[in-house]
């Protein structure tokens, strides 16, 4: 009765042995494992800022292409430009008139060969030119003081560093950078617009600051009206690598490609012939039809199941003979292959002389 419980409890032993061990020898600590982000995120600069406005009640919509008639056709009143992906030729007086009624247009001014001249002449008609090599003052003009109090240099957003704003005649606001004017903020009827580089201070790595997520809500989500909270985002799309991509770059793709072509090799080795001459197999002639049945009705014969026969016969017969008349001869021989008791092989040979002479006279 006891050895029966020395198992269990050597069992129950060890494990408590083990835990003692563990808690007492092993320690728990946190790690932190860096994850990349997702492909949905690399491919969009400002996922963070749309998942924002989304979950805030201001849906945002992208397009990858735009010009002044797909702004005034769409239902949103607030527009994120990207000067490469927008069409400047001839834009300035529509987008006025739609300012005027309430529109605001966001515009992240690139480099001056990819925006094209209509994008200087629509900054123009603003007093506004952009450059991105550091240079003294027009003497025409004169930098404007902001409107607003200097914001100290620890709260400033961040801009791209290489673009620089000259305005002449008058305008709103101004955000500088020391002398550096990097956002101009215009006034125009209901709406306006606003003029900075590539802004950093809305993408995904910056806007956890919170400067940034201040300037980044005024322009944005903080424009928008009750009766139409989405926003319309008119930028390109970053291009991401593939795996084969990350693969080329990181890594040598001639192992690779090795193995790609044995591995080839061995599939077409398995499923293809042997090399060399295919001869023509000679087909050699059947036995003839008679010799098959009669070895079939010899192993019929010793299995005694000859009646086989007889009663595929009478099968056939009988569905032959279906609109005719009775055959008391065919009713007998089909009664006695029925009996289910072997019969004599001389009565066997009978029974199928005659079915076949029936069968021969249909």
């Amino acid at each position: 009765m006891f050895n029966k419980w020395i198992a269990p409890g050597l069992v129950v032993l060890a494990l408590l042995i083990l835990a003692v061990f563990a808690y007492t020898s092993l320690e728990i600590y946190p790690t932190t494992v860096h994850r990349p982000p997702s492909r949905q995120v690399q491919l969009n600069d400002f996922f963070a800022l749309e998942q924002w406005l989304s979950r805030t009640g201001h849906p945002v919509r992208t397009v990858k292409q735009g010009n002044a008639a797909r702004i005034m056709a769409a239902p949103e009143k607030t527009v994120f430009v990207e000067s490469g992906a927008f069409d400047w030729e001839d834009a300035g007086e529509p987008l006025k008139a739609w300012m005027e009624a309430g529109g605001f247009l966001f515009v992240s001014v690139e480099e001056p060969p990819d925006a094209g001249e209509a994008l200087e002449i629509f900054l123009a008609d603003f007093g506004i030119r952009a450059d991105f090599v550091p240079s003294p003052p027009d003497s025409e003009g004169e930098y404007l003081e902001p409107d607003a109090e200097d914001l100290p240099l620890d709260f400033l957003p961040d801009f791209d560093q290489g673009l620089q704003f000259f305005v002449t005649g008058e305008a709103g606001l101004t955000i500088k950078e020391g002398e550096i004017i990097r956002l101009v903020r215009v006034a125009l009827g209901e709406g306006g617009a606003v003029f900075t580089g590539p802004p950093w201070f809305i993408e995904n790595d910056y806007l956890e600051r919170e400067a940034n997520a201040r300037l980044a809500w005024d322009l944005t989500g903080a424009r928008t009206g009750e009766g139409n909270p989405g926003l319309l985002f008119i930028c390109w799309k970053r291009q991401v690598k593939s795996f084969f991509g990350k693969l080329a770059a990181r890594g040598n793709l001639l192992p690779l490609g090795l193995s790609a072509l044995i591995l080839i090799a061995l599939g077409f080795w398995m499923v293809i012939p042997s090399f060399g001459l295919v001869f023509q197999e000679q087909n050699s002639p059947g036995r003839p039809i008679r010799d098959r049945f009669l070895a079939e009705v010899r192993f019929l014969k010793k299995y005694r199941a000859l009646d086989t026969y007889g009663k595929v016969y009478v099968r056939d017969l009988r569905r032959k003979r279906r609109d005719r008349v009775p055959d008391p001869e065919l009713d007998r021989i089909e009664a006695a292959l029925n009996t289910g008791r072997s019969l004599p092989y001389k009565d066997l040979v009978r029974y199928l002389y005659i079915l076949e002479t029936m069968m021969e006279k249909l």
